[in-house]
C-alpha cells in the first residue's frame, strides 16, 4: 500500500530516558515546549534558567557561566529603555532596580550551576544561526531591542559553532561524565530574516550539530526540525502565524521523542498522570454532592495506586486536592 507522507525514522536513544530522570531544557521558545510536557508530568526538569536563547554561541556561554558559576560584575549591567539589563540574559530577567536585575541574573547563574552536575540530560534546542554582535566582538544572547546600529549581524560559521560546543562539553563532562546531550533543531521558521537566509541558517546549524555529534560521545541528534518539514510538512500543523507549530504539531513531536527517546514504562506513566491531571482540573458543578465526593476518593485510590509504581514523583498537593 502506498504512503502518502514521509515517515521520518527516530533512532532509539541506547540510555533511555526513564520517569526519574533529570533533564536541563535550554534554547529557543520549542525547548520551552517539550520542557512543558515534563513538567505536566511532575518530572525534575530545569528549563532556560537565563530565559529564551536562540543563538548557540549564547547557549554555550550560558552553560559556561552555570559551569563556572560566574560571579557577575556590576558593570555588566546597563540600561535598556529604562530596565537594567545583561547581553547574555533575556530581558525578562532585568528589573528597573539594578540590584534586583543582578540578583535575578546571579541567581539563574547558580541554579545551572547546582544543576547540571546532577542532571541525566542536557536537551539543547539551536533555533539560528544568526548572530548580534557588538562592537567589541561580542555575540550578544538577547539585544534587548535596543537600536540596530549598536549591532553587526551576520551568520555563525559551522566551525565557529563545532568549536564553542566542543570545549563547552569537555567542561561539562567533568562535573558531570555520564551527561547525554541531545541537540535539536527548532522547527519555528525565522521569516524576518528571508526565506532563502533562514534555510541557510537552519542548514548551517544541522551541519554543525552533526560534527559536533562526530566528535563528543554519549551525543544525540532528535530530528524534531525534519519532523516538521518533511513528516508532518503541511500548513494545518502551523499556529496562525505560519511560523511556529501549532499544538497538534508539538503533541506529534513530543510523541515520537516518547517512543525513541523514553524507557518501556513512561507510555503508562504518562498516560497515568494525564488521567489524574485531569482528574484535578474537574471542576464540579456541585463540589458537595455524593457524586463528587465518591469521585474524590476513587481519586484518591489512584494516586495511592499510582505512588507504588513511581514512588519518587511529588504527589502531595494532589493528594491535598483529592482530600
Amino acid at each position: 500500500m502506498s504512503q502518502f507522507r514521509t515517515i521520518v525514522h527516530v533512532d532509539p536513544l541506547p540510555s533511555p530516558l526513564q520517569v526519574e530522570s533529570k533533564a536541563y531544557f535550554a534554547g529557543s521558545c520549542f525547548a520551552e515546549n517539550m520542557a512543558a510536557k515534563m513538567q505536566q508530568l511532575r518530572m525534575e526538569i530545569l528549563l532556560n534558567p537565563f530565559g529564551i536563547i536562540y543563538n548557540p554561541i549564547a547557549l554555550a556561554e550560558m552553560l559556561h557561566m552555570q559551569k563556572t558559576n560566574t560571579q557577575i560584575p556590576v558593570s555588566d549591567i546597563f540600561s535598556a529603555n529604562g530596565v537594567y539589563q545583561n547581553w547574555q540574559f533575556h530581558s525578562k530577567l532585568g528589573d528597573v532596580n539594578p540590584e534586583t536585575a543582578l540578583q535575578n541574573m546571579q541567581q539563574a547563574v547558580l541554579k545551572g550551576h547546582q544543576f547540571l552536575p546532577t542532571t541525566n540530560y542536557l536537551i539543547i534546542t539551536f533555533g539560528t544561526a544568526f548572530v548580534y554582535e557588538l562592537p567589541n566582538g561580542k555575540i550578544v544572547a538577547n539585544n534587548h531591542k535596543m537600536a540596530a546600529g549598536n549591532f553587526k549581524k551576520r551568520m555563525l560559521s559551522v566551525g565557529e559553532i563545532s568549536l564553542s560546543w566542543n570545549t563547552v562539553l569537555a567542561e561539562l563532562k567533568s562535573v558531570n561524565p555520564n551527561l547525554i546531550v541531545i541537540f535539536t533543531i527548532s522547527p519555528v521558521r525565522h521569516l524576518r530574516d528571508g526565506v532563502v537566509e533562514n534555510n541557510l541558517s537552519k542548514a548551517t546549524l544541522i551541519q554543525a550539530v552533526h560534527q559536533i555529534i562526530a566528535k563528543n560521545a554519549m551525543c544525540y541528534y532528535f530530528p524534531a526540525y525534519e519532523l516538521m518539514m518533511d513528516d508532518l510538512r503541511d500548513y494545518r500543523f502551523y499556529a496562525a502565524d505560519l511560523l511556529h507549530p501549532n499544538q497538534v504539531a508539538i503533541d506529534y513531536i513530543w510523541e515520537r521523542f516518547v517512543s525513541a527517546y523514553t524507557s518501556k514504562d513512561f507510555g503508562d506513566f504518562q498516560l497515568a498522570m494525564e488521567v489524574l491531571n485531569a482528574a484535578k482540573a474537574h471542576l464540579p458543578f456541585h463540589p458537595n454532592s455524593e457524586a463528587h465526593l465518591l469521585f474524590k476518593q476513587q481519586q484518591l485510590e489512584k494516586i495511592k495506586k499510582f505512588q507504588i509504581s513511581w514512588p519518587n514523583i511529588p504527589m502531595d498537593d494532589m493528594i491535598q486536592h483529592f482530600s
